[in-house]
């Protein structure tokens, strides 16, 4: 976020897009594209996160300020009410995380419309959320790898942790899918039974999500490392699988604060997992590390 986004004129507003395509996903478009823009212009797809209206939060996050600073345009989907109470991108849906299907598709048609209709650099359209948003961004990036040269998730979620209610619950309260015996929920042979949260006076497992709405409840506050679940093999595999891409994948920067408690700060390390294994890259040695 720009530090006094909030006294910035912007120079432009955000116009509602109803033709961008065939919208699967139902979702609403709006773009925003400032007096001046870069010719060609990079692209930036803004992902709200729950509870949140699109345009505001581009606004607030300080990405028109950006637009307006460094030329660029956006493309700024929209969750709607009917599709999700609570507005929420729907990230552990399989119908909507895959590629050329639902919500995916139709974020994708946004950027074709804004290339279509505007001078856009195909090699700098970069896709950023936040939340569920986040979530969604690490969706995009796994889709159509081939479209993006980079993205930004923001307490996010691995891609492809969740393909249902009960796994999105567990992944934002542990980082891994459902695995709680007692609850109907088969124990994924790949996931270390050391990880299943529950009491450990009591030896009662927790149903899912449990953790992230009690966090003070004993045996919450004992969360995993963030290694143990899916190997980062077996996490990279999750976004070479979802496209017939073979590189190079975007570039990932991945952000989370350690105090968060909607979604855990553990998603942050099996992102990393999940990415520098794509990348082939160490996820314990990094090649550089800075500090300020």
């Amino acid at each position: 976020m720009i530090t006094g986004a909030a006294s910035h004129a912007l120079a432009a507003s955000p116009v509602q897009v109803t033709n961008f395509g065939s919208n699967p996903g139902n979702l609403i478009m709006f773009k925003y594209v400032p007096d001046r823009v870069n010719n060609p212009a990079p692209l930036v797809v803004v992902l709200h996160g729950c509870a949140q209206e699109s345009p505001r939060f581009a606004e607030k996050a300080g990405w028109m300020q950006i637009a307006d600073r460094m030329g660029l345009v956006l493309a700024i989907p929209g969750q709607k009410k009917e599709n999700a109470q609570n507005s929420c991108f729907s990230w552990p849906s399989p119908a909507d995380i895959a590629r050329d299907q639902g919500e995916a598709l139709s974020i994708k048609q946004m950027v074709d419309k804004v290339k279509a209709d505007h001078n856009i650099d195909s090699k700098r359209v970069y896709v950023t959320g936040l939340s569920a948003g986040g979530a969604m961004t690490a969706v995009m990036l796994a889709t159509y790898p081939d479209i993006f040269a980079g993205g930004g998730i923001v307490a996010g979620i691995p891609y492809r942790c969740a393909e249902n209610l009960a796994d999105a619950l567990q992944c934002m309260s542990a980082g891994h899918p459902s695995s709680l015996p007692g609850f109907g929920i088969p124990v994924p042979k790949d996931v270390n039974p050391k990880l299943v949260s529950g009491s450990p006076t009591l030896n009662v497992p927790f149903p899912p999500g449990f953790c992230l709405f009690f966090p003070l409840f004993p045996g919450c506050n004992s969360q995993p490392s963030g290694d143990g679940t899916f190997t980062p093999q077996e996490w990279g595999d999750r976004v070479r699988k979802a496209s017939n891409h073979t590189g190079p994948f975007p570039k990932v920067s991945i952000w989370h604060g350690s105090a968060d408690t909607v979604v855990n700060p553990i998603n942050r390390s099996e992102e990393v997992e999940q990415w520098t294994n794509v990348h082939g890259l160490s996820h314990k040695n990094p090649s550089e590390v800075d500090t300020i």
